[in-house]
């Protein structure tokens, strides 16, 4: 049961998971419908003081209603925060820690996995402007987990036969790059 209810919390309940299908089944019309953007409320992202003056709460306001993208970043610029930081992270233990024993095969893979992992970070940046965000950032989060995280546990262990899945991430990452054109 333990086993069970650990694979629930990874895949359905933990707080990413959640986010992106609240994202995804409630959020994608209003990210992807660019007219009307202005109608609708535009609240700044942060709190405003309580004492600010009326006057300057409402030019917050209006320069939030001149930025197309202000506020519609979603979840996919927190997660490109968050795989941001996991990438300096492996990078810096890579350098310091994993460097020092490894052989020169995987030493190749490891600086391949951050490398990819670090392109797509910022890719993943540009998907709000995206026609279609959901898919944009669907495509490159499955694509960097796979073909980044495949090589990331090659380099890491022995575990060789993750290999295979490799190119499966690959083709993710070209897709949701061609994915921008739609």
């Amino acid at each position: 049961m333990v086993l069970k209810e650990s694979f629930n919390y990874v895949v359905f309940d933990n707080p990413v998971s959640k986010g992106i299908n609240h994202f995804l089944w409630n959020g994608c019309e209003s990210v992807t419908h660019w007219r009307g953007y202005s109608q609708r409320k535009i609240t700044p992202p942060v709190e405003l003081p309580a004492d600010m003056p009326q006057q300057w709460k409402q030019s917050v306001v209006a320069e939030l209603h001149s930025y197309p993208l202000a506020n519609r970043g979603g979840p996919f610029l927190r997660l490109a925060g968050l795989s941001g930081a996991a990438a300096v992270i492996l990078g810096a233990y890579g350098a310091h820690a994993f460097f020092q024993n490894a052989s020169s095969e995987k030493k190749n893979v490891f600086e391949t996995a951050n490398r990819y992992h670090f392109i797509h970070t910022l890719a993943l940046c540009a998907v709000p402007m995206t026609r279609r965000p959901a898919l944009s950032g669907v495509l490159l989060l499955s694509g960097m987990s796979i073909f980044c995280g495949t090589c990331y546990l090659y380099a890491l262990s022995d575990y060789s036969d993750v290999k295979k899945y490799t190119p499966y991430g690959g083709m993710l990452l070209i897709f949701a790059w061609l994915s921008f054109i739609l």
